[in-house]
């Protein structure tokens, strides 16, 4: 199946619900929405030939990545989230998942099965019901989120080395310098431990 048809399809249905949503298109299957403090995400990917050759899968076959950015913290990729749900899916898809049924993963329901057979329009109103019955659902949850909730949340967090780090970008949004600084030394700390040198942690902030 070529990825272009499948992408065609995107525009034709899903598109025009997301932009009705509030969502921008950034690629044919990404999709980002900002609100306040928070950048929304959708994300169509393929499971990739890795995947397709432990699983039995067909490599264009897709899932569902609804993502969640704090866009006053500087991200260290592009594909970066802060929080993350992985899409499941109720399609029936035992007509094809039985050619593989004594392989791993053959009934799983986080992904949806692409091959040359495939109602490409069918695939794409389960993705949008997906998105309906999960990814809003999901995005609702931050919707009277603030910075203090963040920072309460990352306060907590056993991973001190990234959680210094968004925690100086919260601290400094609030203007609460003395805090910010005492977070960027506790990243450098941690990173040290890891075995990072200087410049490396240098140019997390500099990038």
């Amino acid at each position: 199946m070529n990825s272009g048809l499948v992408n065609k399809h995107i525009r034709k249905i899903l598109k025009p619900f997301l932009i009705e949503n509030g969502f921008d298109k950034t690629t044919d299957r990404n999709y980002i929405k900002t609100t306040g403090i928070f950048d929304y995400s959708i994300k169509i990917e393929s499971i990739g030939n890795y995947s397709s050759d432990v699983s039995g899968w067909p490599p264009q076959s897709v899932f569902l990545v609804s993502g969640v950015f704090c866009n006053i913290i500087k991200k260290w990729h592009k594909h970066e989230y802060h929080y993350q749900l992985s899409n499941l899916f109720s399609l029936d898809q035992e007509q094809y998942t039985n050619k593989i049924s004594d392989r791993p993963g053959h009934n799983r329901n986080d992904w949806l099965w692409i091959d040359d057979d495939t109602d490409l329009d069918e695939i794409v109103k389960e993705i949008k019901n997906s998105i309906q019955n999960y990814s809003f659902a999901f995005f609702d949850k931050f919707k009277d989120k603030k910075v203090e909730d963040l920072i309460e949340e990352k306060e907590n967090s056993n991973d001190k080395y990234f959680e210094s780090f968004r925690l100086y970008y919260l601290y400094k949004y609030l203007k609460i310098d003395e805090k910010a600084e005492e977070k960027k030394k506790i990243f450098f700390e941690e990173g040290r431990k890891l075995g990072l040198k200087e410049k490396e942690l240098i140019n997390v902030f500099e990038e």
